[in-house]
C-alpha cells in the first residue's frame, strides 16, 4: 500500500496490469490523463486505433515473453477521447503481471507540423536537400532527448521530495538530542550519525540540480562547486574502472549561466571520459579535472588518459550525430548539444592537443562575485521565543521535529493544507506560520494566496524539492524559503528576514 502511495505522488501514468492485460491500480497522474472509469479495462482499449495494432503484433509479445519495455512510442487515447502521444516503459512484476508507465510527449504535434513544413519547402525550393533533412533529424532527435530528459528530472524531483522529508525530522531529532547529557562515546556516536545524514542530503542536493525545468535561468555560479557536484554524480560509474583527481582553483570562480545545464555539460563530459576506457584498471586508468582563471575566462579541462581521440576525426567530434561508440549505446547528440549550451553562455568547448587520451576544456567568461546583499541580523532579540507559531505540513514527524525546535513558543500544528486553510481563516494572529510547500491535498502556495495579506507577511516556506516555477513564485512574495533538511538557526535567520520585511 505504501508503494502505491508514493505512485500517486509521481508525475507520470502509472498502470498496473493482471494477467490478462487489464488494469488494475491506475495512479492518480494516469487517471487525470486517461479517465477516472479505469479500473478492470483491458489496456488495448486505451490505445488510439493507429497504436492497437502495432502494440499487439510488435510490444506486446516482448511484453508477454518478460522483456522489459523501454521508450516505446505509442498514442493513448485521453479522458476526452483524443489522441495523446506518450513514451511507454513497461517492467515484470510478481508472475505474469506488468507495470506500465507512461509520459506525454508534449509538444509532438506541432513540431511534427514544422516538420513536415521545413521539408515540404525545401523539396520545392530543391536547395540544400541534403541538408535541411540532416538539420530535421537533429531537430527531432534533439526533442526526444529533452522529453527524457524532461521524465529524468521529474524522477528525480520527486525522489528528492521523499528523501527529504525523512532526513528533516532525523536531523531535527538530532539537533534536539545534541542539548542531552551524552558521554564522550555516545556523542561521537552522535556525530558519526549527523555526518552520515548530511552526506545523503549532499546526495539529494546534487539530484535537485539535475531536476530543474527546462527554462534557462542564468545566475553566478561557482565553476569551482559545478565541477565538485558533476564529479559526485559520475563517481559510481568511474568507482570500478579509473581514478578521479582533482585540482580545484584556491578560491570560487564565478561564471553566469544556468545551474542545470552547466551541470548537464559537465557529467557529460565526465561520463565520456570514464567510458572511454577499454576495460577497468584502477591503477592505470585516470581522469583529471582541474580549474583555474585565464585573464577574464574561467576554465575547467577534464582530461583522461584513455585511448584519444584519433587525428582523422578530430575535426567532426562536436557534429551533430557523431559518434564513437558502438552502434546502440550513443545518440552523437552529446558533445553537440554540450557545444551549444557553452556557446549560449558566451564561452567555447574545445578538444585540446594532447600527448595521451582526450581532454576537453570548457572556457567560460568570469563574473564578479554575487553580491551577499543585506543579510538580515540575527539577534537575541530575534531569537524564537515566546512567539505564535502555526505549522502547517503533511508529514506529522516533520511537524513534531519543529514543535521541538519551537519548544519555547506556543505552537500550533495543521496537519495538511486545507486544515492549515480552515486555522488561518479564523484570523488568528500568528508572528510565525511556517507552511510546506507540496502537499498532496492542498499546496503551500494555495494556501498562502488563500490568506490574508497580513498573514502572508508571517509565512516561511519550507520544501523538500520545489519545481523552478514555484521557486519562482516564493521569490516574487519575498517569503523566505527553506530546502530541508535545516537546522534551528534557519528558522532563526527566516524569522529575522520576516521582521526586517515587516520594517518601514
Amino acid at each position: 500500500m505504501a508503494d502505491l502511495t508514493a505512485l500517486d505522488q509521481l508525475n507520470l501514468g502509472v498502470l498496473d496490469l493482471d494477467d490478462q492485460g487489464r488494469v488494475e491500480f491506475a495512479n492518480r497522474t494516469a487517471r487525470r490523463w486517461l479517465g477516472q472509469d479505469l479500473d478492470r479495462m483491458n489496456f488495448s482499449e486505451l490505445l488510439s486505433s493507429g497504436s492497437r495494432l502495432f502494440f499487439l503484433n510488435h510490444l506486446y509479445p516482448l511484453i508477454h515473453t518478460g522483456q522489459d519495455l523501454e521508450e516505446a512510442y505509442v498514442s493513448l487515447k485521453d479522458a476526452q477521447g483524443q489522441e495523446l502521444p506518450v513514451l511507454l516503459n513497461a517492467n515484470s512484476l510478481t508472475g505474469a503481471r506488468k507495470r506500465l508507465t507512461f509520459m506525454p510527449i508534449r509538444r509532438r504535434a506541432i513540431v511534427e507540423q514544422q516538420l513536415l513544413k521545413a521539408k515540404q519547402e525545401a523539396e520545392a525550393a530543391v536547395i540544400a536537400q541534403q541538408a535541411t533533412l540532416e538539420a530535421l533529424k537533429e531537430a527531432q532527435a534533439r526533442l526526444a532527448l529533452q522529453d527524457r530528459l524532461a521524465v529524468m528530472g521529474t524522477l528525480a524531483a520527486g525522489v528528492a521530495h521523499e528523501l527529504n522529508n525523512p532526513l528533516a525530522y532525523v536531523m531535527g531529532n538530532l539537533e534536539f538530542l545534541r542539548g542531552a547529557q551524552l558521554d564522550e562515546e555516545e556523542r561521537l556516536s552522535l556525530e558519526d550519525i549527523k555526518e552520515g545524514v548530511r552526506r545523503i542530503h549532499g546526495i539529494v542536493a546534487s539530484l535537485k540540480v539535475l531536476s530543474r525545468s527546462d527554462d534557462e535561468r542564468k545566475v553566478a555560479l561557482d565553476l569551482n562547486h559545478m565541477g565538485q557536484i558533476a564529479s559526485h554524480l559520475s563517481s559510481k560509474e568511474c568507482a570500478n574502472c579509473c581514478r578521479l583527481e582533482s585540482s580545484w582553483h584556491p578560491s570560487p570562480i564565478f561564471v553566469l549561466g544556468d545551474e542545470g545545464k552547466v551541470t548537464q555539460v559537465l557529467l557529460n563530459l565526465m561520463l565520456n571520459a570514464c567510458q572511454a576506457f577499454t576495460r577497468p584498471d584502477l591503477e592505470k586508468n585516470c581522469i583529471q579535472v582541474r580549474t583555474w582563471v585565464e585573464g577574464t575566462d574561467a576554465c575547467l579541462e577534464i582530461s583522461d588518459n584513455g585511448p584519444g581521440v584519433p587525428e582523422e576525426l578530430r575535426s567532426c567530434i562536436f557534429d551533430a550525430f557523431f559518434t564513437t561508440k558502438p552502434v546502440g549505446s550513443g545518440t552523437g547528440l552529446g558533445l553537440s548539444i554540450c557545444q551549444g549550451i557553452v556557446k549560449s553562455l558566451g564561452g567555447r568547448l574545445e578538444l585540446m592537443p594532447s600527448q595521451t587520451g582526450a581532454s576537453f576544456r570548457v572556457t567560460l567568461p568570469l563574473q564578479q562575485p554575487p553580491s551577499s546583499g543585506r543579510k538580515a541580523e540575527v539577534s537575541r532579540a530575534d531569537r524564537l521565543e515566546g512567539l505564535d507559531c502555526l505549522i502547517i505540513d503533511d508529514d506529522p514527524k516533520v511537524a513534531r521535529v519543529l514543535q521541538r525546535v519551537l519548544s519555547r513558543c506556543q505552537t500550533q500544528v495543521a496537519l495538511g493544507g486545507a486544515k492549515g486553510q480552515e486555522v488561518l481563516r479564523q484570523e488568528k494572529p500568528f508572528d510565525l506560520i511556517i507552511c510546506d510547500m507540496m502537499m498532496p491535498d492542498v499546496s503551500g502556495i494555495e494556501v498562502y494566496r488563500s490568506v490574508s495579506s497580513q498573514h502572508q507577511q508571517r509565512f516561511v516556506f519550507v520544501t523538500g524539492g520545489v519545481t523552478q516555477e514555484d521557486e519562482n513564485f516564493v521569490r516574487a512574495t519575498g517569503a523566505p524559503l527553506l530546502s530541508k533538511p535545516f537546522g534551528p538557526d534557519k528558522i532563526v535567520a527566516a524569522y529575522a528576514q520576516l521582521k526586517t520585511r515587516a520594517r518601514p
